[in-house]
């Protein structure tokens, strides 16, 4: 299993050196859907054959495109709307504040 998150607002509340946290600080995570990362897949990343290094090479792709997805989603959202801390957007038929818009449950 794989589950991406990106987390904004930490180097404020923690920066490198310090040696307790400070409060007073906003700190917005979002997660990916969590997916299965196995044989079939990783062939759906890279159907052109079963070349170890081309494989992990889709894999590792596919895994920079969905974090940077997360960071642009984090960085693009205000605050969730009556949520201190939360990023926009959610799931609104679930009322989870941490889905990604557009993806699945399985």
């Amino acid at each position: 299993m794989a589950l991406g998150l990106c987390h904004h607002g930490m180097a404020e509340v923690m920066p490198i050196g310090a040696r307790l946290p400070s409060g007073g600080h906003t700190v917005t995570v979002r997660f990916a859907a969590p997916v299965r990362c196995d044989d079939a897949f990783v062939q759906q990343l890279s159907p052109h054959g079963d070349d170890p290094v081309a494989r992990a090479s889709a894999l590792t792709d596919w895994a920079e495109a969905t974090l940077v997805a997360l960071e642009r989603q984090v960085r693009d959202a205000g605050p969730f709307p009556g949520v201190q801390g939360h990023g926009a957007g959610g799931d609104e038929v679930t009322g989870n504040p941490f889905a990604v818009p557009g993806t699945k449950r399985r």
